[in-house]
């Protein structure tokens, strides 16, 4: 604990001698008048003495009021004695001899008040230097910083003991070479320091600079600063102060440290005033709101939220300042006009005096974990309807088989007339085709556990022959060519729901009056180890993927189709074709002339199942 400074304390340790002694007021007048009483009186008691000796009497008197009083009780005890060696001692009878002893005396009081003035007066400036010193002791020692002084032509330099405080058992003596100094100073900052010395002492101008001192083990920063005096012959000198600046340093460290955890953390962290007004965002921040620190600087938090729930945030920060915390989850808006969806923790900010200052929030993007719960539902959904309609297609498949065979049996009856015959014949071929669809839907459901030898051209039909009828009603040309009769393994529903994925994107691509072809051959892995297999091109003449937009293709939740997609149909394609130990990989142009999207995947062929001829084309 540093010791507060006394005055009184530092006036008890000056010495005792001197003008005046410690005496209260009252009674260096009282002791003036005293002495000079005494003196007086002691002229009269010794008559037998020659009036020098008179005078001599009064003189110790007044020197003795100076000595105890000061020179004001000096001018008193004077002011007495004259008076009363004038009225008593002082007979114009004597001629010029009286006149000249009294002046004598006279002078000589005027002197010994003078000197006893001058005295106290450099007493008591000696008081001021000692306070001022002291002051200043006790200033270093409270801020950890000492005085220092260095003469270039000795290379020496001179320090105050409170460097002995803060460097400990560093420097060892209060003068040491500069070049011993700088050995205590760290290797990347010694040069430098060296340099600034030199410089600030040819030049003449001030230095100051940031030190780190390696002392016992243990970095100390030090801000170092000092002045250039230069004495009568030209001479220069640095004179200087440091302040032991470490546990700033420590501090700022460790705010720096806090602040970059802060500002990489994937989360936004936002801290507002107590009016909602942004201080400080971070890059998370900027990562989901799309907004950068300065665009939101000084502007209210509620920007970020819907016209119709800018009054539920106030509410809640509202909520938050009163309780403490609060935490919810709301839909804001992006830079980009996109509705993100947040978790929002908002807690308050307490100063020192634990006043409330604002709030931090901490929000963390749940959009992609709000569309997968959608997703999610929406995929129970679908598995709950295509087990509804399997077994819906299974129960109609027992009646279908006994009205085909009714069919049958009818076509063949002798009473049927020709038209009768025509009207049966279109009626059984829409039956077939009714068969057809509900086998088809069966095909998609079923699926087996384990990977089974499939015949290729029959799942790219199924597929064909599902959206066939859609394109034809748009206008769009769907065509399929078949180079190989290949087998592979895999999992037909699986391989059904790939190029259906592939195919409706097409479609949904050329629009109206594009075209669209299925395209199988025998190819090789060529970004792998060159494995025989089937290539699948899935090509389309529609506008074209941009480049940015063929980045992301494969990634989920990211689509183009705004509200129509999930962004998941390729990203689960990609899946499925990994699955299968397969690859896929996408082609586009966007030209004027030339544009269009091949979507091409390849399929290991069945190890027991080979092309026998395989020709090695790239699609």
């Amino acid at each position: 604990m540093k010791q507060a400074f006394d005055t009184t304390t530092l006036r008890q340790t000056l010495p005792r001698s001197g003008f005046p002694l410690r005496t209260p007021v009252a009674l260096r007048y009282f002791l003036a008048l005293l002495f000079s009483a005494c003196a007086l009186a002691a002229t009269h008691a010794g008559g037998n003495l020659e009036t020098e000796h008179f005078y001599l009497y009064l003189l110790l008197g007044v020197l003795a009021s100076a000595w105890v009083g000061g020179w004001k009780a000096g001018v008193v005890a004077s002011a007495v004695s004259v008076i009363g060696s004038f009225m008593w001692m002082y007979h114009p009878v004597h001629g010029s001899q009286d006149a000249l002893r009294l002046t004598t005396f006279v002078v000589t009081c005027a002197i010994l008040c003078w000197l006893s003035q001058m005295i106290e007066s450099r007493r008591k400036t000696q008081v001021t230097l000692q306070e001022d010193e002291q002051r200043l002791r006790l200033a270093l020692r409270a801020g950890d910083a000492w005085t220092w002084e260095w003469d270039p032509r000795t290379n020496v330099i001179r320090r105050s003991p409170e460097a002995f405080g803060v460097f400990g058992t560093g420097p060892t003596t209060l003068s040491d070479a500069m070049t011993h100094t700088l050995e205590t100073v760290m290797d990347v900052d010694r040069e430098r320091v060296a340099d600034g010395l030199r410089a600030s002492a040819q030049n003449g101008v001030d230095f100051r600079q940031e030190v780190r001192f390696l002392i016992n083990g243990q970095i100390r920063w030090v801000d170092a600063r000092a002045s250039v005096i230069e004495d009568e012959d030209g001479n220069r000198r640095l004179l200087g102060m440091s302040v032991d600046i470490t546990d700033r340093k420590r501090a700022e460290q460790a705010l720096r440290l806090q602040g970059q955890i802060i500002d990489q953390t994937h989360d936004a962290v936002i801290s507002t005033d107590m009016r909602g007004v942004v201080r400080t965002w971070n890059r998370g921040a900027e990562r989901i709101f799309g907004y950068k620190s300065e665009e939101v600087a000084g502007k209210n938090i509620s920007m970020l939220a819907l016209p119709e729930q800018e009054s539920f945030l106030r509410k809640q920060i509202a909520t938050a300042i009163t309780t403490g915390n609060m935490q919810m989850e709301i839909a804001t808006r992006r830079k980009s006009g996109e509705i993100a969806t947040v978790h929002l923790s908002l807690s308050m900010m307490r100063n020192e005096s634990r006043e409330p200052t604002g709030v931090v929030g901490v929000a963390l993007d749940i959009s992609d974990q709000k569309r997968a719960e959608a997703l999610l539902r929406n995929t129970e959904r679908m598995a709950a309807m295509g087990r509804l309609a399997a077994t819906i297609a299974h129960e109609i498949n027992n009646p279908l088989e006994s009205v085909t065979n009714v069919f049958y049996l009818l076509s063949r009856h002798s009473t049927l007339d020709k038209v009768s015959q025509k009207y049966l014949s279109v009626a059984e071929e829409e039956l077939k085709r009714i068969s057809h669809i509900v086998k088809q839907t069966l095909g998609f459901y079923r699926e087996t556990e384990h990977p089974v030898p499939i015949e290729l051209p029959k799942v790219l039909d199924s597929v064909f022959a599902l959206y066939e009828h859609r394109g034809a009603k748009f206008g769009i040309q769907l065509s399929r060519k078949y180079d190989l009769d290949a087998v592979v393994e895999g999992y037909p529903g699986e391989l059904r729901q790939i190029f259906s994925n592939l195919v409706v994107n097409a479609l949904e691509a050329v629009g109206e009056d594009g075209q669209v072809m299925i395209h199988a051959y025998p190819s090789r892995d060529w970004g792998g180890s060159g494995r025989e297999g089937v290539r699948i091109s899935v090509a389309d003449n529609g506008p074209g993927i941009a480049a940015n937009i063929r980045a992301h293709l494969f990634e989920p939740f990211f689509t183009t189709k705004g509200e129509r997609g999930t962004g998941l149909g390729l990203w689960v394609t990609l899946g499925m074709v990994q699955k299968h130990h397969g690859s896929i990989h996408v082609r586009s142009s966007t030209g004027e002339r030339h544009h269009g999207t091949i979507f091409s995947i390849f399929l290991p062929a069945a190890a027991k199942a080979k092309p026998e001829t395989v020709h090695d084309r790239v699609a």
